[in-house]
């Protein structure tokens, strides 16, 4: 299981680190830059139906990889590519959001169960990875990864973004393996979602 985030103090946003895919494949996690509003609309496009109806922090399309890339703000969210080299260059194979702080719907909701979230020490992740490389052990290389790279930034919870799907049990298995913990449900348009929670111990 992937360790809590401790408590520490306030760094500048996290390098990039090399790390191995779960067959072995040589993989970069990094923070989004200018250029990459090629390989992002790319991976954006290449989503499936069954993924973007499961993940929607904001649209997949090559106008948002646009936007995202043009305005580039580490202090608001930090935006993490996993990309693999390929012939052409390289490839994204996960892309994985960690806001500083919390959404006010999330907040509100939280509230309500008697659970504050300090937004000094509570970060919001909205993760996704290519079709092509689900089940295959690359969300938890991923994450484990990612948390390892804010366990500077004084985090003490991470929260998922908006809930998680109550029709995703794949989704809800992924994130019991790694720690976090159901705490609630609630209904959006007809849809019902559960919020999961990760605190250090």
């Amino acid at each position: 299981m992937i360790s809590p985030l401790p408590v520490a103090p306030v760094i500048d946003p996290p390098a990039p680190r090399a790390i191995r895919l779960p067959d072995g494949q040589p993989a970069l996690l990094r923070l989004i830059r200018s250029e990459d509003e090629a390989i992002l609309g790319t991976y954006f496009e290449r989503l499936g139906a069954q993924t973007r109806r499961l993940y929607a922090p904001h649209p997949f399309d090559r106008p948002t990889a646009a936007a995202l890339c043009g305005a580039i703000d580490h202090a608001e969210a930090m935006r993490f590519l996993l990309t693999r080299p390929t012939g052409q260059g390289e490839e994204v194979v996960a892309y994985f959001i960690v806001k500083r702080g919390t959404y006010e719907g999330d907040r509100q909701r939280y509230a309500a169960r008697g659970i504050a979230l300090e937004e000094a020490t509570t970060c919001s992740l909205a993760p996704s990875v290519a079709d092509e490389w689900q089940s295959r052990g690359v969300g938890s290389v991923v994450l484990d990864a990612v948390l390892a790279a804010v366990r500077g930034l004084g985090f003490r919870r991470m929260i998922l973004q908006g809930g998680v799907r109550a029709e995703n049990p794949r989704g809800i298995r992924f994130y019991e393996k790694n720690g976090f913990v159901r705490v609630g449900d609630f209904r959006v348009r007809d849809l019902d979602n559960h919020d999961m929670i990760l605190t250090a111990r």
